[in-house]
């Protein structure tokens, strides 16, 4: 929608974009395998939210290259950091809670997402009044960056890199 009716950029351009993102997806899963494998899921999972958040800035800076570049750089990260997280959640606690913790972390994804979103809306009604390419970069720098020092609770979580589950 970003792209389309802010930056009209073709459709079909757009429709390549999400279609090319499928092959930064796929590079993005068996990267993270590789980064979990030999530098553990904490790692992992904070240098992929990190290249997501940088990625979602990216996007929305305004113009047609930043937008396809942070697209394709996004859906690489979050298939870079998604599966290592899953994987550290799952070996981290005991199989008796993992369902209620794999539940709970769902949840709380989903009102992280919806809280970002409209946290993100509010401030782009407050200072992007215009529809300008780079109404939105002030929006996403306070809605994404601000966030990325929370990965600091990653290194409390142990490592769970080469441990055998319960």
């Amino acid at each position: 929608m970003y792209g389309e009716r802010i930056l009209h950029i073709d459709p079909k351009f757009v429709a390549v974009v999400v279609t090319g993102s499928s092959v930064t997806g796929l590079v993005g899963l068996i990267a993270s395998r590789w980064s979990s494998d030999t530098y553990g899921r904490r790692t992992t999972v904070g240098v992929g939210a990190i290249g997501l958040g940088l990625a979602s800035c990216l996007a929305y800076f305004g113009g047609r290259h930043l937008f396809t570049l942070g697209y394709l750089v996004g859906v690489f990260a979050t298939a870079f950091w998604a599966p290592a997280a899953s994987a550290l959640v799952n070996e981290t606690f005991p199989r008796r809670v993992r369902a209620t913790v794999g539940g709970w972390i769902v949840v709380a994804g989903v009102l992280g997402a919806t809280f970002g979103l409209f946290f993100f809306g509010v401030v782009a009604n407050l200072v992007a009044s215009d529809h300008s390419t780079s109404a939105l970069r002030m929006p996403s720098l306070v809605t994404f960056l601000p966030l990325l020092p929370t990965l600091l609770v990653l290194w409390r979580l142990p490592e769970t890199r080469h441990k055998s589950l319960d």
